[in-house]
């Protein structure tokens, strides 16, 4: 009845982050396959200007948040920019610098240079890629917009919170963040963590949760071990 259902009390929000640079490096390694796992890297332009609207590039999107993030909450200081317009352009340059300038590849795709461009430039360029391009790309800067927005919406929501009376874990919206890096080094700390902020004890037993994550870090360990084997 309804005297035993529970108070929904909100929802909540689970974000992955990465380490840029073992994300910039996966990437690569990951599109540069063969056979690739995704066949539209044979028929991109990753330096191509794309449009959200017919009119709103990545850049316009973007650079709102990452021109000013917010001041330091331990010091309330103001952090330089994490990217400007010129870094937008250098980037661009960079991209054209290397797409199609080889002889041996003015025709060739994207996923032709990712496999036959000096490894160097080839990680360049599916970096340049994953940063600028917010279509088929875009990743690493839609991380970091997604890590200063709800940052800003958590601040925003524990000062109305504070305003109105309302008690620590009753928020409207709760916001775990984790990094994958972690993950992986840690599987059962950061899968303890995710269950305990999904779940209450009295909603998920203790002892339902260890079983969970003994469960999910010995599929994990097969899992790396049968990865580990394969790329050997």
């Amino acid at each position: 009845g309804m005297a035993g259902r529970r108070v929904k009390r909100g929802v909540k929000v689970v974000h992955l982050v990465r380490n840029p640079f073992t994300m910039a490096v996966s990437n690569f390694n990951y599109h540069a396959q063969y056979p690739t796992p995704e066949n539209w890297v044979k028929t991109i332009d990753p330096c191509i200007t794309e449009f959200f609207n017919d009119h709103q590039t990545y850049p316009d999107l973007t650079l709102p948040t990452l021109l000013a993030p917010p001041p330091n909450p331990n010091t309330g200081s103001q952090p330089p920019p994490i990217l400007t317009p010129d870094d937008f352009q250098s980037l661009s340059s960079t991209c054209r610098l290397h797409y199609r300038t080889r002889s041996r590849l003015k025709e060739s795709s994207y996923y032709t240079h990712l496999r036959h461009l000096h490894p160097k430039y080839a990680v360049l360029l599916s970096t340049i890629h994953m940063m600028t391009q917010g279509v088929s790309g875009g990743d690493i800067l839609r991380m970091a917009n997604n890590i200063i927005k709800l940052r800003q919406m958590t601040v925003l929501l524990q000062q109305m919170n504070a305003l109105h009376h309302i008690p620590a874990g009753m928020e409207k919206i709760q916001v775990l963040t984790l990094s994958m890096d972690d993950f992986i080094v840690h599987p059962e700390e950061n899968a303890k963590k995710f269950l305990d902020f999904f779940f209450d004890d009295d909603v998920m037993p203790l002892t339902t949760k260890k079983n969970i994550v003994t469960r999910y870090v010995q599929d994990y360990l097969v899992k790396l071990h049968a990865a580990e084997e394969e790329g050997n």
